[in-house]
């Protein structure tokens, strides 16, 4: 049955008028009070539900793991750094020792991104932290307590003498002492940092465990440059050439690689107990650096082992390699690494020797990708993880990426406390790692590297053609409606077609992950070849008009197809570990670390957008099926709760802004969805719902930790830390909302689409029009108007979930804008109504 409006007085429109009419005994101030009771009682429900999840296994945060006891951290911890390397170089090395540990424990790549910091100084801090820390560039200047720096003017003096008069703190005989500790603590008191320089050491020494470090990574570098230009008032002799006899030999230094005291040290920047010193290295000439003394270090390792509970070894080898890596002919480094790695590998089977697998932990790390790697943007290294809890050969889980065999380097520091029964501090990002039930299959995990580095790399390619062709087509047609509107009537079926694949442009993204090969050349060409096929498909079945009740809602029942099939596969996906976005441009990439698992901030707007469009859509077109209002709400509210639950459930969206958007978006659509207007007490019930479903989130991240992801952190760390942590956090947002606004492309499309409809309801009064024709599009457009300006405001890059938003805002505005041109042709150029006006 069609709608009937008030500006509609033909007989017909009486008649149905008649045949609807009922017989009400609830006033009309008692009816609003009765849907606002209803809509509160909606998201009541919606909240609650959440908190009734079943609990999530309490080992480690990995669903469906076993509980496995930690064994009184009776046994000894041992962390060797094997940096600057990446799973192809180990891949492709006899390295026996380092593939039964992997054989026989866990395996994973690590993600070593940083934000705003030195790679190869920063990671180390990361690591030792537990999460954002900022090391600076001098990190790795640390030494033994009695080594010896020379003073300016020639001057020996001991490095803890040095600690002393910096940080008026006394440091123990036979440390190692961090000169920069101070610095770094400074670096790391901004926003931007979650943790803080040594958390790891500071409390295992609190609770009583010591910590040994060894080894260093020094290297050996020129002192200066040597000038051999002669300038023009010079002239060649025999005088200016210096003759073999009286060059000695050209200065260098060793450049001061330390960075792995940054993993073991505590608050003070001191390790009770280890040697960093030059004794552990030496200069081979034959090789021309400074190479590992591993004979030491093993007899060293040795000794410290019976009175040391965590023992941080750097093998140095690999990352004086990579230092020099840009002297090496191809040939030539690789070579030199192949024997660093084989060598650590050695070093790493002697010390084995002196550890019980059954009791003792042993962890394989590489903190820093090789500078090939970063070049190329693979930030993902090997880590190895061996001992209780690991012994099985299986890909490694970590409740901080939800993802199996991806890890981040915040997670290390809480594995090895919770080895030793340590609970993990608040500040510390980064959660337990865990074993899983996949075998580990080095051949898969290198086709995932490579399918993800490929993705993360065209990911802003692929973004900037999307926003840019969209804006062009936009722009075009906004000229043509000015210009040239002839050329819109003459042509609507392009412009109908053009804008539905504007529409389906976030299905594309996300459904083109499965043909594979994200190279660029491959996937540009899927995109278009998606959205023209989605959009002729719902062209085709809106043209058709195969429902009875869709008189004159032909762009309804195609734009309906759009927005059901994006909205369906953009929930069935996290419910599959999210493998499509993954991989999609406007998902979440794992490389940035941003978010790895559920569902990202744009797809979040997707999937917001698509929502109240659908919903309001299907009320607008089934209005004989939908003929009361008790079936609208059922059908908006059903469609709105899935909707939360998915977005919110921490097991598949997590998505804290994202709940807040759902729910300003729901209320709003729904306060609007029977045409009658907003007030203020209707105002204050939609803000009293969002508090609501804020609320309930939040005692069930509490009650529940194992369950939370970013908002259970923020609550641990509110607990630990107060007021002082949640400041910080926002700052954070605000202060990534604030970059986002001048940078991102996604801005560009938002402000189009805000200018665009205000323009194009100068010209044409489409909101009027709106209102009298299409009152649960209207209700829909007021919805998703309160959903892009939650986003902006609840969300640290809330920029991008606003745009996405404003596609299934602005679009439909657009269709109707056709509409109302060719209605124009028909009618003289004065029309008075929208075509579905005119109920058939």
């Amino acid at each position: 049955m069609g709608n009937v409006y008030p500006a509609l007085r033909t007989a017909k429109g009486n008649e149905m008028q008649k045949t609807t009419a009922r017989v009400s005994i609830i006033s009309p101030a008692g009816k609003n009070k009765f849907r606002l009771v209803f809509i509160l009682a909606v998201f009541i429900v919606l909240s609650m539900s959440m908190s009734l999840s079943p609990p999530r296994a309490a080992a480690r945060g990995v669903p469906g793991t076993a509980v496995d006891e930690n064994p009184g951290g009776k046994g000894k911890a041992v962390l060797f750094v094997i940096d600057r390397i990446g799973i192809d170089d180990l891949s492709e090395t006899d390295a026996p020792n380092i593939f039964k540990l992997i054989s026989t424990g866990g395996f994973a790549l690590m993600n070593a991104r940083l934000v705003r910091d030195f790679y190869g100084n920063g990671s180390y801090l990361v690591i030792g932290a537990g999460g954002r820390a900022n090391a600076g560039s001098n990190a790795g200047l640390a030494f033994n307590y009695d080594e010896l720096l020379t003073g300016p003017r020639g001057e020996q003096i001991k490095a803890g003498n040095i600690y002393s008069s910096r940080t008026g703190r006394k440091a123990p005989e036979g440390s190692v002492v961090n000169l920069y500790i101070e610095e770094m603590i400074r670096n790391s008191d901004n926003f931007y940092s979650t943790s803080e320089p040594g958390l790891l050491g500071q409390t295992l020494k609190s609770k009583g465990k010591v910590t040994a470090l060894l080894g260093n990574a020094d290297s050996l570098a020129p002192a200066r440059s040597v000038d051999t230009t002669l300038s023009r008032d010079q002239e060649y002799s025999d005088d200016l050439i210096p003759s073999p006899e009286e060059i000695e030999a050209y200065p260098s230094v060793v450049a001061i690689h330390r960075e792995a005291s940054c993993i073991a040290m505590d608050k003070n920047g001191i390790v009770p107990i280890g040697n960093v010193s030059a004794n552990l290295s030496g200069v081979n000439p034959e090789h021309t650096n400074v190479t590992t003394n591993y004979e030491r270090i093993i007899s060293e390792t040795e000794m410290l082992l019976p009175r040391t509970d965590l023992v941080v070894i750097d093998l140095g080898q690999t990352s004086r390699v990579d230092e020099g890596s840009s002297y090496y002919t191809d040939k030539a480094l690789a070579e030199a690494r192949s024997a660093a790695i084989k060598n650590s590998d050695q070093a790493v089977g002697e010390i084995l020797k002196s550890l019980d697998l059954s009791k003792d932990m042993v962890i394989i790390c590489t903190p820093t990708p090789s500078r090939e790697m970063l070049a190329r943007g693979e930030l993902l290294t090997p880590l190895v993880i061996s001992g209780p809890g690991f012994k099985t050969g299986t890909l490694l889980a970590s409740p901080t990426t939800r993802r199996t065999g991806v890890v981040s380097n915040f997670d290390i520091a809480p594995t090895l406390l919770e080895y030793f029964g340590i609970d993990t501090p608040g500040k510390m990002e980064g959660r337990p790692l865990s074993e899983t039930s996949t075998s580990t299959d080095i051949g898969d995990m290198k086709k995932f590297r490579t399918t993800v580095v490929a993705s993360s790399t065209t990911r802003k390619s692929m973004v900037r053609f999307y926003v840019i062709s969209v804006m062009v087509l936009i722009s075009l047609f906004i000229m043509c409606v000015f210009l040239r509107d002839d050329l819109v009537y003459n042509h609507g079926l392009f412009w109908k077609t053009a804008l539905l694949m504007v529409l389906c442009g976030p299905f594309a993204y996300l459904i083109y992950p499965v043909f594979g090969n994200a190279a660029l050349y491959r996937s540009i060409p899927l995109v278009i070849g998606i959205c023209l096929l989605t959009s002729l498909a719902a062209v085709s079945l809106g043209g058709t008009r195969p429902f009875k009740d869709t008189a004159g809602h032909g762009m309804f029942v195609s734009m309906i197809f759009v927005s059901c099939a994006t909205l369906f596969t953009a929930l069935i996906d996290p419910l599959l570990g999210s493998p499509l976005m993954t991989l999609s441009a406007f998902g979440s990439d794992i490389i940035i670390a941003g978010r790895y698992y559920g569902i990202g901030n744009l797809y979040m707007g997707v999937i917001v957008g698509s929502s109240v469009l659908f919903a309001c859509l299907v009320c607008e077109v089934f209005q004989n099926t939908l003929d009361k209002s008790w079936k609208r709400y059922l059908f908006t509210c059903t469609v709105f709760i899935l909707m939360g639950l998915f977005l919110s459930y921490p097991r598949i969206g997590a998505n804290v802004g994202g709940l807040i958007t759902a729910v300003a978006a729901s209320a709003a659509t729904l306060l609007k969805l029977e045409g009658r207007p907003l007030n203020w007490k209707k105002i204050l019930a939609a803000g009293i719902i969002v508090l609501l479903c804020v609320a309930v989130l939040i005692v069930v991240t509490s009650i529940l930790p194992e369950q939370a992801s970013h908002a259970g952190r923020a609550i641990s760390r509110f607990r630990e830390a107060g007021i002082s942590s949640v400041l910080p956090q926002a700052m954070r947002k605000l202060s990534a909302n604030w970059s986002l606004a001048f940078v991102s492309t996604w801005r560009l499309l938002l402000l189009l689409a805000v200018f665009g409809a205000l323009l194009l309801n100068w010209k044409f009064k489409l909101f009027r029009k709106l209102r009298r024709g299409y009152r649960y599009l209207t209700a829909g457009m007021a919805g998703m108007t309160a959903g892009l300006v939650a986003a902006l405001l609840f969300n640290d890059s809330g920029i991008e979930p606003a745009a996405a938003i404003s596609i299934y805002l602005f679009v439909p505005l657009l269709l109707l804008v056709i509409q109302r041109i060719r209605d124009s042709a028909s009618t003289g150029g004065k029309p008075d109504r929208f075509p579905a006006d005119n109920i058939e």
